[in-house]
């Protein structure tokens, strides 16, 4: 995993790291996200949200290429991004399962899933209770 920075302006955080799309992604991304996101009644439907799309980017993507998240937070809401290599695949061919984005559908305030130039680009966003 590739740790990247963090950077803030008025009350915002932005963390950025990357992590090689293989098995263990999802569990590696789930861990070094429950240090970054505080506890509070939005931290385990975040760890949920961002491992549902983790799954998807190295299920749906190019093995061992790597996965960026961006994670953008401050007291009212909390974005979490996920880019992968590859490209949307369409609703016929996918595998068994599938639900995953139908989780980030249901829990998240707002999502997106499209394709971007070079890969594919999955987002949520749950609001904060603000303490």
């Amino acid at each position: 995993m590739t740790c990247g920075f963090e950077t803030k302006t008025n009350q915002s955080r932005t963390f950025r790291f990357s992590v090689r799309a293989e098995r263990s992604a999802p569990r590696k991304v789930r861990h070094l996200l429950a240090e970054i996101i505080p506890s509070g009644p939005d931290h385990e439907t975040a760890l949920l949200l961002a491992d549902e799309l983790v799954t998807n980017a190295v299920m749906h993507g190019p093995r061992s290429k790597p996965i960026r998240i961006t994670l953008e937070a401050d007291k009212n809401r909390l974005r979490l991004e996920v880019f992968s290599r590859g490209r949307l695949e369409p609703p016929a061919r996918r595998t068994i399962g599938g639900y995953g984005l139908k989780i980030v559908e249901r829990l998240s305030e707002d999502h997106g899933l499209e394709e971007v130039p070079g890969g594919v680009r999955a987002w949520f966003v749950i609001q904060r209770d603000g303490s």
